[in-house]
């Protein structure tokens, strides 16, 4: 009896188009069509929806057929159409599965068991976010150890108060001297061209009034600007 009517979304008892075909004997496509002449009149009136139109996967040959789900109402309006003495009965053995289902899920057993299930649900749900957290946080801490050299470094960089000649400038940064000293040169230029101004006006890095190889001193941000600029 329990085998015609499911528990479905919100704790709702249903049936559905196919079950009720099998139990009356009837073709599923004539109880499709008393489904929808049902809708298209009083049906379609209710605040709450009797019938609702999905599909299914028939078994036997794998294609896919339209079929109604329906509550209590919808079977009760749908089944008023069926009669005789053997439809009387199978009305009684729906409304009977209806009614048993409907009291398992009002019973004090059910309503903890799906608390229980709901608080599950939950805890686990906040057990993944913690997870989550714990794995961002452990992957911020990786990357903030790793930069943490490069970051001392440039901070001891920034504050020192040392001067560093062009040629050890090349060398920190892995680079040819020669090539440095020619780059070093088109960078003095440019700044001299926008600025209009003397090399000794020039903020951030301190310089002879010429380039001459492997002898220009630079403060240490200065190094570091050049340094960072050759890199791109």
């Amino acid at each position: 009896m329990n085998d015609l009517v499911f528990k479905g979304a919100n704790d709702l008892v249903l049936t559905n188009s196919l079950l009720v075909a099998e139990k009356f004997g009837k073709e599923h496509r004539h109880v499709l069509d008393a489904i929808r002449d049902l809708i298209k009149g009083c049906a379609e009136n209710s605040a709450v929806p009797m019938f609702e139109e999905t599909t299914y996967i028939n078994p036997q040959n794998k294609q896919e057929y339209p079929m109604f789900i329906m509550n209590r109402d919808g079977f009760t309006l749908l089944a008023m159409g069926f009669t005789g003495k053997k439809a009387l009965n199978f009305k009684m053995d729906f409304i009977n599965a209806f009614n048993k289902m409907e009291t398992m899920l009002r019973s004090d057993d059910y309503i903890l068991m799906r608390s229980q299930q709901i608080l599950q649900k939950r805890v686990e749900m906040a057990e993944q976010k913690v997870r989550a957290l714990e794995e961002k946080n452990a992957l911020q801490d990786a990357q903030l150890r790793q930069a943490a050299p490069k970051v001392k470094y440039v901070d001891e960089v920034l504050q020192s108060v040392n001067t560093y000649t062009s040629t050890q400038i090349a060398k920190e940064i892995g680079m040819d001297a020669a090539k440095f000293h020619k780059a070093l040169k088109e960078i003095f230029l440019k700044i001299f061209r926008f600025f209009f101004g003397e090399w000794k006006n020039i903020r951030n890095f301190a310089m002879s009034t010429t380039c001459r190889s492997g002898k220009t001193p630079m403060t240490s941000i200065g190094s570091y600007f050049f340094a960072k600029t050759l890199r791109m």
